[in-house]
């Protein structure tokens, strides 16, 4: 995971140096120092729970501290995901205003949705899901909401808009996180996306 991070905080430090605007700069530039702050805190406070200083210490530290530090621990991964909404919905911004370059938008976007992932696989039980049955779609992580909307274009070489894979997918995933993932996708040429009669439509390389 820290490797993961890192590569999120060098992707948005590159964003910052191409942003355009001075304004969001400032607003990159918090959101980024608040999730590099609330991870290192996490980070640490896992490191105490499971490796307390001293080789008794373990034994010898009361119940109830270490219960205190699971729980500090709990309450920092749903701050921290949704600091990470926070910096997709400003690159976003960044995006539509056309206020930074593509390529190094489109990597922090990549880089935070993989931290994401792992953020969201350590906190959840270990279990191996199986894709459902039939033509309705329900996707529960990220690794498999990724990999299972590349599979859905793979059998609609016609190609489909955001709209299409929404409804199809039947998930609480937004139509917002679901354009992350095309988006992803696109960065790592997987899909490509053409506009048929001036819409925009999502198509498997």
């Amino acid at each position: 995971m820290q490797e993961t991070f890192f590569e999120v905080f060098f992707s948005l430090t590159r964003l910052f140096l191409c942003t355009k605007d001075e304004v969001l700069k400032d607003k990159l530039v918090e959101k980024t120092k608040e999730l590099f702050i609330h991870h290192l805190q996490g980070s640490t406070l896992r490191a105490e729970a499971k490796f307390p200083a001293g080789a008794l210490a373990r034994l010898e530290a009361p119940v109830d501290k270490l219960a205190k530090q699971e729980e500090h621990v709990a309450q920092c991964v749903p701050r921290i995901l949704k600091m990470i909404d926070g910096l997709q919905e400003l690159i976003e911004i960044l995006i539509h205003l056309k206020l930074v370059d593509l390529s190094p938008a489109l990597l922090a976007q990549k880089n935070l949705l993989r931290f994401q992932g792992e953020i969201i696989d350590l906190v959840s039980p270990k279990s191996k899901k199986t894709p459902p049955q039939g033509s309705t779609l329900r996707v529960d992580n990220f690794k498999y909401s990724s990999q299972a909307i590349l599979d859905y274009l793979k059998t609609k070489p016609e190609g489909v808009q955001a709209i299409e894979i929404v409804h199809d997918f039947k998930t609480k995933l937004s139509r917002r996180t679901i354009q992350r993932y095309l988006n992803s996708l696109i960065s790592e040429g997987l899909i490509k996306k053409d506009r048929v009669n001036g819409f925009p439509r999502y198509f498997p390389n």
